[in-house]
């Protein structure tokens, strides 16, 4: 497991690492750069602690269920996924777990 920064490189966590954790203190903007070309899936699994205590910035081509970003527990641990297939145009985003206790 690595601490993510505010710049996920996709180069230097794939595919060696599939979690990432950050915990959240202020405003943070997420971004992914270096992503295999179309045909190649990349996957990550993203642990945030205290995520809605602030503003999340996701990173551009961010698609989640219903067209809107899931609300993140103020004090506690939550467990994102994505994944993309198509170079990192779109990323599909889940909530795998709220609160995770």
């Amino acid at each position: 497991v690595k601490s993510c920064q505010l710049c996920l490189t996709i180069a230097s966590i794939w595919p060696q690492a599939t979690t990432l954790q950050k915990t959240i203190s202020g405003d943070t903007t997420f971004t992914v750069t270096n992503v295999p070309s179309a045909g190649v899936v990349v996957s990550f699994i993203l642990e945030l602690t205290n995520a809605g205590s602030a503003v999340i910035t996701w990173f551009s081509g961010v698609k989640w269920a219903g067209g809107t970003p899931p609300t993140l527990t103020e004090s506690g641990v939550d467990v994102l996924r994505f994944y993309t297939h198509d170079g990192g145009i779109t990323w599909r985003g889940f909530l795998l777990s709220k609160d995770s206790r």
